[in-house]
């Protein structure tokens, strides 16, 4: 069955994504060149003192955030609505202990990443790898890990952000960031920039998800692990938000959904699983039920137990510690339930590291023939992140035409 996986996911990562954002072809990388993989989040706070600037950072470059106001007047709304906010997210870091654990997983994925890729892939391609960490959450980090990235004189940059799904709101924001400190730095010159836009159903991260399930049943007495309903999480996106923007987020976390039961395998048919959104603020209205929704109607069909599996996050943070392991375990104990548990984040897990490795790989080719992937290459041009953006634009108004 594996082999099958793997050939139908490297089928599609080389040919245009039906969602449209990028669709661009992998560099032709020469001997000696100094490939730079940016691994890149929207970030938070990494301790609880820093909470409001960072959540008025990312209210402020939030693409969803785009009120038609003057900037001064839309700066303060978003520093009013920052405290406020913030006050409920310090509580969360205090029940936790102050720190986020994100930045710390994030710098380790990186270190893991570097080290599979030199080991791994240096005699394939004749390349030098060097990982760089960045979020858009925390001040100036992105122009500060540029300015590094061309201090260390790199020659190509993959741009790797940390969302296995797409969306306009997480890659395309930190893309739209990118960008813009590039077009603010006309006198240097573009660096050569490719992007993994998403590895919604790459065969490892499915099956590093998959580990983490068998990890966390083993926490149920033996006698019903068999029978726990899994529950899939993912943070919510509002419905007009889906269907004006044509966010092709909810359509590929589906596609990772049944890639994990899928690879599980005939033995886990008769387990029932669900989809749900982790509602963030106010009363929306959403493509699926929400997670309180879905504990509340599997206590009314008589569950006594349930599994949460937040799939589309790749290491503990501070919405999967406290807002998954801690008030919804709460939540949960209120309706009834007898046990709780959530799945440890990816992290450093070594499949999930092949993911990040082959994701990268795959925009990449050498002069020579490549023994590990042979992508289909149209050109040997390496386009710049302006170029990926248009494509993303024109692809989105071909789409909304067609609708």
């Amino acid at each position: 069955m594996m082999p099958i996986v793997f050939v139908n996911w490297f089928r599609k990562a080389f040919r245009r994504s039906p969602n449209g954002h990028f669709g661009d072809e992998p560099f032709i990388i020469e001997p000696g060149d100094k490939i730079g993989v940016v691994l890149m989040s929207i970030g938070g706070a990494e301790h609880s003192e820093d909470v409001e600037a960072a959540l008025s950072r990312r209210l402020l470059t939030s693409r969803t955030r785009g009120l038609p106001l003057p900037a001064l007047l839309r700066s303060q709304l978003v520093r009013f609505a920052a405290r406020r906010r913030a006050k409920t997210i310090r509580t969360g870091y205090e029940q936790i202990g102050g720190t986020c654990p994100q930045s710390r997983r994030t710098r380790e994925q990186a270190t893991a990443l570097q080290k599979r890729l030199n080991a791994q892939f240096r005699e394939a391609r004749p390349a030098t790898f060097r990982t760089y960490t960045t979020t858009l959450s925390a001040s100036d980090c992105l122009r500060r890990t540029r300015d590094e990235v061309l201090r260390d004189a790199i020659d190509k940059v993959v741009l790797l952000p940390l969302y296995p799904q797409y969306s306009h709101s997480t890659t395309g924001a930190l893309l739209d960031a990118w960008r813009a400190i590039e077009v603010a730095e006309r006198s240097t010159k573009p660096l050569p920039s490719n992007l993994v836009s998403d590895f919604a159903e790459h065969p490892h991260y499915v099956r590093a998800i998959s580990e983490r399930i068998d990890e966390a049943l083993q926490r149920f007495p033996q006698h019903i692990r068999g029978d726990v309903p899994l529950v899939f999480a993912a943070p919510a996106r509002p419905h007009r938000y889906h269907v004006k923007k044509l966010d092709p987020f909810d359509g590929q976390f589906h596609a990772t959904v049944r890639s994990v039961m899928d690879f599980r395998g005939p033995s886990e048919e008769k387990r029932p699983f669900h989809i749900a959104l982790r509602r963030k603020h106010g009363g929306r209205k959403l493509l699926v039920p929400s997670l309180d929704d879905t504990l509340e109607r599997l206590i009314e069909d008589g569950q006594s137990s349930v599994l949460i599996v937040p799939a589309a996050e790749v290491s503990d943070r501070v919405e999967t510690v406290h807002g998954l392991d801690i008030v919804l375990r709460d939540k949960a104990s209120a309706l009834g339930f007898d046990q709780m548990e959530v799945t440890e984040g990816l992290n450093s897990h070594t499949l999930f590291i092949d993911a990040l490795a082959e994701s990268v790989m795959l925009k990449l080719r050498s002069v020579a023939t490549d023994p590990v992937v042979r992508p289909l290459i149209i050109g040997d041009q390496s386009v710049g992140v302006d170029v990926l953006l248009a494509a993303e634009r024109k692809s989105d108004l071909n789409q909304s035409k067609a609708a």
